[in-house]
């Protein structure tokens, strides 16, 4: 293979060449690898990918691995039919089942049909059909060229009525968190629920775990402006992030109960705050698959009795009505569309917020040019434009442009009340916005104020202030994020999806409205809004971008029609086709048209599949397999071709991982294996192969197991992973989690104390049994080679300067260095010259004779200081050291609560990965808090850069009230030879402030000699 004589074909563009014919395939689809032709035949490979979800035993063949065999139909230059589809079959054959990697022969029986056998590696046969007839597809390229092919509806779907699971004769365990003020614990109890109250997550995991608990948030608050939203957004975070944090109820589902924030056809939405939460959660079930159920309900009994069936259906969204349940579906649009949503003119004045921006720019022209609009009023907070004013007015529109945040109420209400009489507002188009992106670890309040803000405050503030206009047009720029949830994006789709409710509720009013969640626009890389979401996410998940053009006619398509909430997007896998909607998104599952097929005599999981593979292998075997397992799921989220292949051994971050790809990591070989991976795991065990052993350890590498092993229990060596608190039977993270949320940091690092001393400690690099093992994530020409110290905080890994080093790729080398001991088996220093020995060893290791510098924040920066002194007095200096935000100990009153507080500030940001470090990490992270005062800081003949936050970082309610403080908060590094100062906080200059501090860092590198 490949047959003698066949001549090799290039299927590189295959699949863009088949967009351009309006065929478009998602990563499922995208099988063929290989082609070859002779003669009429032409051959080819074809092998299923990690899209698939592994679920090849449950068809005889996999329909995607049918459809990409198929494909090779169409590199025949015998067939005749131009854009053919399958329309008839004869002499079908299926000789085995399972197959994930075919060859494929396709012979020309005559022009408009062909005869194909499927075989397998070893050439045995798995299927063949005797005659397949194609037949044209009419006018694919005319519906392309109107755009309406990209246009969407969302509907709630009614869903046929289910069983309520299997009936056990007793009430179904079910806990209700909160205070229960509508009575909800009664009234489950009634629908043959055994529910009871508990005030939170951490009460209720300390006793029986039931395996559903109701969180519920029907009492909608009696304000629903921005203010109301904001904080019901970051109190639903809090309760989401402490629910994340209880280990115990991994295996609950939790079912977050609204009322009034999603509307059926001819219903009102009133509980706009609920609407926003629901974007926020939308992101957490992407981010956290199984876990979340979000349902609205009307507060019936019949509803109640409901949840049976919806929790057995496994639904991940639903409205539930008078006992009804109704499933989120994205649809096609009916083809009569009603009166218009909106109308634009010449006569009135039309107001556009965000218009500076690349969608903007595309949106004000197209007003002008194509619906006539002769004034602009356009709203920009920079209020710059180069060329864009004189553009608009040379298409002959009176154009004025405001730098105005149509977010300050304020200033909204100024500007507005400068339209003419004569020429009165009767159009709004909001497009502005901001994307902070990050996973729920990463969501701070700064951040969800930066998402929520532009959309949420402005689009209230323009919903009231022009309540009274004469508007003919309200248009509202979403996203999809909003409805899909993307993973990463939980602040921005709490943002979008206020303001599709926001659409819904001004339609009950009888005003005009229309909410536009937008795909991604091909110009700017981003959603409609104009900001910037994650487009390589989305276009993973099968979507495209649209040209300018296509966003335009998108714009006139949507507006033509009557609904309050339409989805222009480009989407050619996961939203369209044939091929049955197991394993299919629910809210795609309108767009696919269901197959019918033969049931099999025995119905297998994939994890039941994957247990029967994995019996009786050997220990060596099961640990390869892992491998395998990793590699092909890393590599489909890298997008590596076929011949590309990752190094089992080079640190994640080295492959170019970052946090978000890491929870995609864990998302899917928890759904391959039935693990219950944490969302670090890939940080933690740092390489392909190191997660891939601990996978292997905790399925079981006993010959014979059938299944995994008990999934709370940790890698083997992690020092006290499996140890309890004395005289408990809680672990030592769970005391220390405790504890924290207690205010009692103190006893907590105590607590951790004791673990220290059960850990082997190391007196110099000598008797390091183990040396840190360095991260190289950058690569450059420029010197000096920079050397970044971790943070010696619970989860400060190399991870922590991610987006800091993203500035310096391809200029100059950036390695990381993380501290010894936090990493499984490692010993800790037992003393300061014990930890910068072994420090001063490994930078000389890593840099070899070439110029180096060395970089720190906070703890690292300290680190940092005095390894450099010791590479001084070694006759080996760097030329640099750059400390980022790194306090001098005899700066603060008491160093251990200074050092705890910024702990725990990292530890909060961190919080929904999974858990708040495990032993390991936190005892380190103890024994490395108890040293620091040890460390003696000497001036430095090497020259230092101090670079400073603006913003204090404190976080205790001690911080707020401390006025002999409130001056005197900055760090004064009266050791360094350059002070810079950056905006943000301790964290947010290497978080969301990271490319200004790489700035900064990397214009002082260039002084250096």
């Amino acid at each position: 293979w490949p047959p003698p004589g066949a001549e090799p074909l290039d299927v590189e563009g295959l699949y863009d060449g088949f967009a351009e014919s309006g065929f478009r395939y998602g990563p499922a689809f995208r099988g063929l690898r290989a082609a070859w032709r002779r003669g009429d035949e032409v051959f080819s490979e074809v092998r299923l990918g990690p899209e698939t979800g592994q679920s090849t035993e449950r068809f005889g063949l996999h329909p995607a691995a049918l459809d990409a065999a198929l494909q090779t139909i169409a590199l025949s230059e015998g067939i005749e039919v131009e854009s053919g589809m399958p329309y008839s079959w004869s002499g079908i054959d299926l000789y085995a089942t399972g197959a994930t990697k075919l060859r494929v022969r396709v012979t020309p029986v005559r022009p408009d049909a062909a005869a194909v056998l499927l075989t397998d590696q070893a050439g045995q046969p798995v299927a063949a059909v005797e005659t397949l007839v194609l037949r044209p597809v009419p006018d694919i390229g005319a519906l392309v060229a109107t755009g309406h092919e990209f246009l969407y509806g969302w509907d709630w779907v009614r869903l046929p009525a289910t069983t309520r699971g299997p009936d056990t004769g007793q009430p179904v365990p079910l806990a209700v968190l909160g205070s229960d003020p509508g009575g909800l614990v009664a009234a489950l109890g009634a629908a043959g629920f055994a529910a009871t109250a508990h005030t939170g997550p951490q009460p209720l995991s300390a006793g029986p775990v039931p395996p559903v608990a109701v969180l519920d948030r029907s009492p909608s608050p009696a304000a629903q402006g921005p203010d109301a939203v904001h904080a019901g957004v970051r109190d639903t975070l809090d309760l989401l992030t402490a629910w994340l944090d209880e280990e115990a109820l991994a295996g609950t589902t939790a079912v977050f109960l609204t009322r009034g924030a999603v509307a059926l056809p001819g219903e009102d939405v009133t509980d706009l705050v609920g609407a926003a939460v629901w974007g926020l959660l939308r992101s957490a079930q992407a981010e956290n698959p199984g876990r979340f159920v979000l349902v609205d309900t009307d507060g019936s009994a019949a509803s109640h009795e409901a949840l049976h069936a919806l929790l057995a259906s496994g639904e991940p969204q639903a409205v539930v009505r008078n006992g009804t349940v109704h499933g989120g579906r994205l649809v096609r649009p009916p083809a009569d569309g009603g009166e218009p949503a909106g109308t634009f003119g010449p006569e009135g004045t039309t107001l556009v917020t965000g218009a500076t921006g690349a969608v903007g720019r595309v949106l004000t022209r197209h007003l002008v040019t194509a619906h006539g609009v002769r004034r602009l009023l356009l709203l920009s907070r920079g209020g710059e434009a180069p060329g864009l004013v004189e553009e608009l007015t040379g298409l002959g529109a009176d154009v004025t442009l405001v730098a105005c945040d149509a977010a300050d109420r304020d200033a909204l209400s100024a500007v507005l009340a400068t339209v003419p009489a004569e020429h009165p507002l009767t159009s709004v188009v909001h497009l502005a916005a901001v994307v902070d992106d990050g996973t729920l670890a990463s969501l701070t309040e700064e951040k969800l104020t930066a998402a929520l803000r532009p959309k949420v405050d402005a689009a209230w503030n323009l919903h009231e202030l022009t309540a009274q206009s004469d508007l003919t047009a309200f248009v509202l720029f979403s996203s999809v994020a909003g409805l899909l949830g993307n993973m990463g994006q939980a602040n921005y789709a709490a943002a979008n999806a206020y303001l599709d409710a926001l659409a819904a509720h001004r339609r009950a009013a009888g005003l005009p409205a229309q909410s536009l969640a937008w795909g991604l626009w091909a110009a700017t890389g981003s959603g409609g809004s104009g900001a910037t979401p994650d487009a390589a996410q989305l276009a993973q998940e099968g979507m495209a971008a649209l040209s300018d053009a296509e966003g335009a006619e998108l714009f006139d398509a949507a507006l033509a029609r009557q609904e309050a909430l339409l989805v222009p997007m480009k989407t050619g896998g996961r939203g369209a086709g044939t091929g049955g909607t197991d394993g299919v998104p629910h809210v795609f599952r309108s767009l696919v048209a269901p197959v019918r097929r033969a049931a099999s005599r025995t119905t297998v999981s994939d994890t039941d599949a994957l247990r029967r593979r994995l019996a009786g292998l050997t220990a060596e075997q099961l640990d390869k397999a892992m491998e395998e397992l990793v590699l092909e799921h890393a590599g489909a989220l890298l997008g590596y071709g076929d011949n590309e292949t990752i190094d089992p051994e080079r640190h994640f971050l080295e492959s170019g991982f970052d946090s978000l790809t890491a929870v995609e990591l864990r998302n899917g070989l928890n759904a391959a294996t039935g693990l219950r991976l944490s969302a670090t795991v890939a940080f933690d065990h740092q390489t392909p192969g190191g997660l891939a052993r601990h996978m292997a350890a905790q399925i079981g590498a006993v010959p014979g197991t059938a299944g995994p092993a008990d999934t709370s229990v940790r890698e083997p060596g992690s020092a006290g992973e499996r140890e309890s608190a004395p005289g408990t039977g809680e672990s030592v993270p769970e005391l220390f989690r405790a504890m924290v949320r207690a205010g009692q940091v103190q006893e907590g690092l105590g607590l951790l104390n004791w673990v220290v001393r059960t850990r082997s400690q190391f007196t110099s690099s000598a008797d390091l049994e183990r040396p840190p093992v360095s991260v190289r994530m950058a690569d450059g020409d420029e010197a000096p080679h920079l050397v970044c110290l971790c943070t010696p905080a619970a989860m400060g890994g190399a991870y922590q300067y991610a987006k800091l080093i993203s500035a310096f790729k391809g200029a100059r080398t950036v390695t990381v260095l993380p501290m010894p001991g936090f990493g499984p088996g490692e010993q800790l220093p037992a003393s300061v010259p014990a930890a910068l020995d072994v420090l001063a060893a490994t930078v000389k290791d890593i840099v070899g004779d070439g110029p180096f510098a060395l970089l720190g924040h906070s703890g690292g920066g300290l680190l940092a200081h005095a390894t450099a002194g010791l590479l001084e007095e070694q006759g080996r200096p760097p030329v640099g050291v750059a400390l980022l935000d790194t306090y001098l100990v005899e700066q603060t009153a008491g160093f251990q609560d200074f050092a705890a507080e910024v702990a725990v500030g990292a530890l909060t940001r961190e919080i929904s990965y999974g858990q708040l470090g495990n032993a390991t990490s936190l005892s380190a992270m103890a024994q490395y808090v108890a040293l620091m005062p040890e460390i003696e800081l000497k001036e430095l003949a090497t020259p230092t850069l101090l670079v400073k936050a603006s913003e204090r970082f404190a976080t205790g309610p001690e911080a707020a009230g401390d006025e002999a403080a409130a001056d005197d908060w900055q760090t004064t590094w009266t050791l360094a030879t350059r002070v810079e100062t950056v905006p943000g906080d301790h964290f947010s200059l290497v978080e969301q402030g990271a490319e200004t501090t790489a700035a900064v860092v990397e214009n002082w590198l260039g002084t250096l000699a």
